[in-house]
């Protein structure tokens, strides 16, 4: 099974369905990496982009995301 990325602002107002979405995964034998952001609201990025904490989670979300396109990369295999 794929990995699954997920993120979510303890703020936010589809918390409590994230987690349970990412438990489910979890249970069925998907990883999953989680990332709860304290502070966090929903669609946070286009209220406040420059804001330290969603520069910080579109860092995490790029590396997620590298991760997944580049395993090799990840893994620190050749280029």
């Amino acid at each position: 099974m794929s990995p699954t990325y997920l993120d979510v602002g303890d703020l936010d107002l589809f918390r409590d369905e994230d987690l349970i979405n990412a438990n489910r995964l979890m249970r069925a034998g998907v990883p999953v990496e989680l990332h709860v952001y304290p502070g966090g609201v929903h669609a946070g990025e286009l209220l406040a982009p420059d804001a330290e904490l969603v520069t910080g989670i579109t860092g995490y979300r790029m590396s997620a995301l590298n991760r997944a396109l580049h395993p090799s990369r990840a893994a620190g295999g050749p280029r």
